[in-house]
């Protein structure tokens, strides 16, 4: 199998494939399309501090010894 990606603008249910891509005419693909948001999502609704009660390390440690 073989994946390829490029970007393209869709119109009137047509996507324009790329000619480097002319290999694949008469073959059956799989398409998979995935818009495009025209703008980022604002993170900064997340920042902000955040207060451990345990060392790091110390808390790894404990978390992973309860699967002994």
């Amino acid at each position: 199998m073989v994946a390829v990606q490029f970007t393209a603008k869709m119109r009137k249910n047509t996507i324009k494939v790329p000619a480097e891509y002319k290999g694949f005419n008469d073959n059956t693909v799989q398409v998979i399309i995935m818009k495009e948001e025209k703008t980022p999502e604002n993170l900064s609704k997340f920042a902000g501090k955040i207060h451990l009660h345990e060392e790091p390390l110390r808390y790894q440690r404990r978390r992973r010894n309860e699967w002994k």
